[in-house]
Formats: structure tokens, sequence, C-alpha cells
């Protein structure tokens, strides 16, 4: 939805080759075996200069966080050389001095890696810029795809209110101008994310418009609950969106779903949002973590998902044994059974859609069935 559509068609230049052999690695070998991850949610570090009415990573522990040769070592496994896309999260992972060393390590020694992304709350635009500016040159120096976007919760004020930190809009859009600038320097890809709570439910639509007068990439999400990732379980009562509020964001999600193309990724993502609050936040869409991903915490932690519990801690061992290791294993099925059915997690939707083929493919002819209902709507209204 707006923004760098060249990217977009690399992304789908590089990952269209490979459909038939994840399918079958995902769909047939998955079934009898344990797979390895091709996919890694990747936090840094809990420490933050925000302090988010949602989140309570500020508020944790960052004084254990791993060093660079403790990484190192970690990403020497052999379990990472199947990944082949990494989101990273914090907390503010520019806040991280070795931050481009770390990309680096990774480059190293993850040689079927794809893209990687990064999100910021952009407060500090030359720590930002500098940081970004320096794994954009590693992304392209390695030949995978780098995508980074910066956190907005609403227009002026709305979003310092999220944020809780004097003129963060303003610092937040000044980041946004400067890496627009050197959107025409080099290539990666670039917009804003933007997270519905109770509290901001009216600023969607205001963003919205924001992004498409700046011709910005936008992708909306909404708020989740981990105390593993983010320490706010105590925060859903007075954050969460609650069910009166479902009929709004099923009209916002479903106009974002009538307005993309099939190469939108982004939709399909939309498309499950909207099936969710219809029926009772029953998840509608695949993911990643069920059956190749992993998450790796600042403290050398692992699990399969920011659901799952700890199955062992990278300082105290090869993260492949604890993978594997068959009781992690069972409580991962245990995660399928219990927590996914109500899951909101948007992390690589599109990643374990592409994989598994029949997901997309039913997103496809549902929006193609949305735009010739939506196009008769029209006619109607006309006549």
């Amino acid at each position: 939805m707006f923004g760098n559509n060249h990217y977009v068609g690399k992304l789908l230049k590089t990952s269209l080759p490979s459909l038939p052999a994840d399918f079958f690695k995902t769909q047939v070998v998955g079934r009898f075996k344990a797979i390895a991850p091709t996919v890694l949610i990747f936090n840094v570090s809990y420490k933050c200069d925000s302090k988010c009415v949602m989140c309570n990573s500020w508020k944790l522990p960052y004084h254990d966080d791993m060093t660079t040769d403790e990484y190192r070592k970690a990403f020497s496994s052999e379990l990472f050389r199947s990944v082949e896309y990494v989101g990273i999260t914090g907390g503010e992972p520019t806040l991280r001095k070795d931050m481009v060393d770390i990309v680096r390590i990774m480059a190293d020694n993850m040689p079927k890696l794809r893209k990687m992304t990064l999100n910021t709350n952009g407060f500090v635009k030359d720590r930002v810029v500098s940081t970004l500016e320096r794994i954009i040159d590693v992304a392209n120096e390695r030949g995978f795809l780098f995508g980074t976007r910066v956190s907005l919760d609403g227009v002026g004020e709305a979003h310092e209110d999220i944020r809780r930190v004097w003129h963060a809009f303003e610092r937040a859009m000044e980041t946004v101008r400067a890496m627009q600038e050197l959107q025409k320097k080099k290539f990666f890809n670039f917009g804003v994310s933007f997270t519905f709570t109770a509290q901001n439910l009216e600023e969607g639509n205001r963003i919205y418009e924001l992004c498409k007068k700046e011709n910005l990439s936008v992708v909306f999400a909404i708020a989740r609950y981990s105390e593993l990732a983010f320490g706010n379980m105590d925060l859903v009562e007075s954050t969460d969106l609650k069910e009166e509020d479902f009929p709004k964001l099923v009209d916002f999600f479903r106009k974002r779903v009538r307005e993309s193309g099939i190469a939108d990724g982004d939709a399909l993502l939309y498309q499950a949002y909207v099936k969710m609050f219809q029926n009772g936040m029953k998840r509608a869409m695949p993911c990643p973590s069920m059956d190749q991903g992993l998450l790796l915490n600042p403290n050398g932690e692992i699990t399969y998902c920011e659901n799952s519990r700890v199955i062992g801690n990278v300082r105290d061992g090869d993260p492949k044994d604890f993978y594997y290791d068959k009781k992690n294993l069972a409580m991962r099925q245990e995660v399928l059974d219990k927590v996914c059915p109500t899951c909101a997690s948007p992390c690589f939707v599109n990643t374990a859609a592409m994989k598994r083929v029949f997901p997309y493919l039913r997103f496809v002819a549902e929006l193609g069935g949305a735009k010739i209902a939506a196009r008769f709507s029209q006619s109607g209204n006309g006549a």
C-alpha cells in the first residue's frame, strides 16, 4: 500500500522460485519430523527510549544483554544455517552500538538469508539513520533484502500519548523524512507501522491519510500481549481492544483489503484480521512459528515463539539441541493446540502463507471476490 513497488517485485522474484521446495518441506517433510527454523524473531535488547502504554519492555532489565562475541558464538550453530527471514525488534534496536556488527555476524552465518526487517521508534534521527544506513549497505553487499519501519501510532499529540515521550511525533517524522531521502540513493524498503490499541482507535484513518499524502508504505497491526516478549500481561485490561471496537476495525481493514492488489502481502494479514474480529478472535492466518520459527531474547533465552515457554539458552549450549529436544517439541504441540487458535501475532504471516501456498491462493480468491462485490455495489449506487 503506497511506497516501494520495486522492492515488492524483487521480493517476489527471490521467493517464487523456491515455492515448490518450500511447500514440500513444510507440508510433506514437516508432517513426519521437525524441520529447521527458517524464520527468526530477534529481540536484541529490552532497552528502550520509549515508554509505550501497551508495552513494558522499557521496564525489563537490560544489563544481561548478550555481547557481540556471544552472538558470534551462538549464530555459528548449524541451527541458524536454514534461516531465511529475520525480524529485528526490541526495545529499541538502534540503541545497541554493535547493531551493525551483529547484522554482519548473522549474514556470515545465515547463507540462505533472503530478508531482514527492523522496527524503530525513530526518536533520535542521527543515531537511527546512521545505524540503518550501515545495515542497508551490509544487505546490499550480501544480497539480502532489508526493510525498516518507523512506528507511528497517531498524528501529533496522539502519538505522544501512546509513546509517552515529549515531541515523539516531530522526532519520528524527522527520521521519516531523512529515510525517504536516503531511499533516493540506496535500495531498501521503508515505511511506517501503526498499532491499534484501545487508546488510538480513531487514529488509524489519520495515519492512513498521512501516508497516502506522503506516498509512505504503511502496515497496520493490533496490539498483542506476551509476558515473555513484552512483559505486558498486566496492560491487557487498560489497552486491549474491546469487542465493541470490532465493527470499526472490520470496516477499516476491509477497506484496506479492497484497495490492495494480490502482490500486497499485508492485505493477507488484513483479511485475516477481518475474519478474526468477526468470529470471536479465532485465528484465521498461518504462522511460521508453528513448525519453523525461533525467537531469541536479549539474555540468550530461546523459544519457538512469543507464546511458548523457554526451551533453552544459547549461553548454555548449542541451540540446535534445545530446538529438537523431544520434550520441547511436545510443548510446541501443546502451544499449537491451546494458544495458537486465538493468537493475533502478525509475525511473518506472508512468509508462512507462501510456504504453504494454499492460504495464499485462498486469499487471492477472496480478494478477487471482494473487489467484484465492491464494483457491483458502486455500480448499484451509481444507478
